[in-house]
């Protein structure tokens, strides 16, 4: 096969992966939509408030993995790149070592705390509140080690795959809920079953990718310190990088519950889930290219990259600011249909949630070709 082949071969699979993202995330996103009008009814304002601060604490604190599922993204599209086998199965290994000892960590500290100091930390809490907490964070924290075979199938350019398996996540998280509320189940195990049914598909996805690709099962003795020290270096700037954006992205429902009560942030969440569909937009728009920009890069194909990248800059931000007009404009009639009530200042939530997407969507075709070479540090100092 000819370079030219290669290189049309790579965009059409960057293509592919927009193309499946938009089909998977578009149903993905679907769920917390059906879910929350039932959610707040059964819950109430308050545990809703609970329930939508602790989602957020839960994406706010993606950075828990320590970069490690950016860093084995970045490792293993580099050695899949130059077949180098031995190699991706010793970054595949200590990813899996280093995010169950996380987990695992994790857990004990959750299930001790709030058996024993959540009540002094937070004395406003009401055994429900805290039933609610609990749950989000367990699915949470089990969900880190399982999560990791969606960084896999990224590094084969798998990205409609792996969406696959998150619509079908999501439409076991949405079942299991209605059922928990139709069977007049507990607030926490409502919030629990919602929250974990994406792990248990995932865990699905987990046997179904190494049973398919028996050459990349890892073994403890694909252990290579020198391959886990460079693992853990990128995980490091990762981890920086995950922290600062994170918080950035998500500190407004804390700082609201925090400041005028739990009650009170659902004015932000309702038209906030609204503008994360732009979000979701730059998502799917440029993650394919991570991989795609690793493969190329470890092959010295720089115009490659160069053309590429500006294209999808220059795309992907006239179509997110095209959508965030038209989300803008029709936002209290899809707000009223959706939730059968308005909320205070919901168009200027959405307004700024749409600019912050545009200037999103211009930067983040480099910020892939970074992360693909896991140039972390110069991201970081950005998001400062």
């Amino acid at each position: 096969m000819s370079e030219i082949d290669l290189q049309a071969g790579r965009m059409k699979k960057v293509l592919r992966g927009v193309a499946g993202g938009f089909a998977g995330r578009i149903l993905t996103l679907i769920a917390p939509f059906l879910v929350m009008p039932a959610l707040l009814t059964d819950l109430g304002e308050r545990g809703f408030g609970i329930w939508a601060t602790a989602v957020s604490l839960t994406t706010m604190a993606a950075f828990l993995d320590f970069g490690m599922g950016n860093a084995v993204l970045t490792g293993l599209s580099k050695a899949l790149a130059t077949n180098a086998l031995r190699e991706a199965r010793a970054v595949i290994v200590t990813g899996y070592i280093v995010l169950f000892t996380i987990a695992g960590v994790l857990v004990g500290l959750l299930l001790v705390g709030t058996a024993l100091f959540a009540p002094m930390i937070v004395p406003s809490f009401g055994e429900q509140d805290l039933a609610i907490l609990r749950a989000i964070l367990l699915a949470f924290f089990l969900s880190i080690p399982i999560s990791l075979v969606q960084r896999l199938l990224f590094a084969q350019q798998k990205i409609a795959q792996a969406n696959a398996w998150m619509i079908a996540g999501s439409a076991l998280s949405v079942s299991m809920c209605f059922l928990a509320i139709r069977g007049g189940l507990s607030a926490g195990s409502v919030t629990f079953l919602y929250a974990i049914g994406v792990p248990t598909t995932l865990l699905l996805a987990t046997l179904a990718f190494f049973l398919s690709n028996p050459h990349l099962r890892p073994l403890l003795n694909d252990y290579d310190p020198a391959i886990a020290r460079r693992t853990f270096k990128s995980g490091f700037g990762f981890l920086v990088l995950s922290i600062l954006t994170s918080v950035g992205l998500n500190i407004d429902q804390v700082l609201i519950s925090a400041m005028f009560g739990a009650e009170q942030v659902i004015n932000y969440t309702v038209p906030y889930r609204l503008a994360s569909l732009l979000m979701m937009v730059v998502t799917i728009l440029y993650i394919p290219l991570w991989p795609a920009n690793a493969e190329a890069m470890a092959r010295s194909e720089w115009t490659w990259v160069r053309r590429n990248n500006l294209r999808m800059s220059l795309f992907g931000s006239a179509l997110v600011a095209i959508s965030g007009l038209c989300l803008y404009l029709s936002s209290d009639w899809i707000i009223m249909f959706w939730m059968g009530r308005d909320f205070p200042g919901q168009s200027e939530v959405l307004a700024a949630s749409a600019i912050l997407a545009v200037v999103m969507s211009l930067s983040s075709p480099y910020s892939m070709v970074l992360n693909s070479i896991g140039k972390a540090g110069i991201q970081s100092i950005a998001w400062l």
